[in-house]
Formats: C-alpha cells, sequence, structure tokens
C-alpha cells in the first residue's frame, strides 16, 4: 500500500509575511544576532586579546548595543529616521542594565566560582526578558 502524504510548503513570501507581522519574532532574531556577536567579542577580548572579563563584558556589551540598535531600529520596530531621544533613552537604560549585568557576573564568576561565559549566558536569559519589555515600551513605542 503507498501511503502519499502532502506537506504544506511553506514560501519566502509567507515566511516574510509572517516576520512582518510579528515583532516578537524579529526582535528575537535581532537580539538573538547581537547577542552571538556580544558573546563572540567577549571571549575574543577575554582569551585572545587578554582583557579582564568584566572589561571584556563592557566593550562587547557596548558594541553589541549599537548593533541591536540599527537592527530593532531599521527592522524589528520599522523606524527609518534615527531618533536621538531614543538613541539617549536607550543608552541610559542599557548603562543601567550593563552595572546590574556586570555585577551580576563578577558575582557568578568570582564568588561562586563558575566560568565567566557561563556566568554571562545565565545573567543575559534573565535580561533578554526585561530588555523586551523595555524596548517595546519605553524605547520603541
Amino acid at each position: 500500500i503507498n501511503i502519499i502524504v502532502r506537506v504544506p510548503m511553506i514560501n519566502i513570501r509567507t515566511c516574510i509575511r509572517i516576520l512582518r507581522h510579528f515583532k516578537p519574532i524579529r526582535y528575537l532574531i535581532t537580539g538573538g544576532s547581537s547577542y552571538l556577536i556580544e558573546l563572540m567579542l567577549l571571549i575574543f577580548f577575554t582569551n585572545f586579546i587578554s582583557i579582564w572579563y568584566i572589561y571584556s563584558n563592557i566593550s562587547a556589551s557596548i558594541i553589541s548595543l549599537l548593533i541591536a540598535y540599527f537592527l530593532n531600529n531599521y527592522w524589528t520596530f520599522g523606524n527609518r529616521k534615527i531618533n536621538v531621544k531614543r538613541i539617549f533613552l536607550l543608552f541610559f537604560i542599557h548603562i543601567c542594565n550593563l552595572i546590574v549585568s556586570t555585577f551580576f557576573i563578577y558575582v557568578l564568576t568570582s564568588l561562586v566560582g563558575l566560568f565567566y561565559v557561563k556566568s554571562k549566558i545565565i545573567v543575559s536569559c534573565f535580561s533578554c526578558i526585561w530588555n523586551y519589555f523595555i524596548s517595546k515600551y519605553f524605547i520603541y513605542k
């Protein structure tokens, strides 16, 4: 007995239509991309340039912020203009987040004894949720 199962094909237009209407998915793609860049920079600065992991985290985070801002501004939230007020607000919120995140990375790495990359990943999981709501309701409203 031959059984033919038809699987519906999802074409590129359907995927684009889905992405156009679901900002949380675009935010996750943008955030994931900029986070991977941040993590790679953290490892590069710490392991290959021999910068202390706290300074590496701060540097990688600032570079990642700039990448995330432009991706979120143009693609995720569809803003075509650069808004100076939004940049300053984003920078202020990011600095606050960076201070808290760096503190917890330090605690998990230096006091608890976790590997600095593992500490970064744990702290980032919590800040990801926080950052989405801050971006949605205060920065890109």
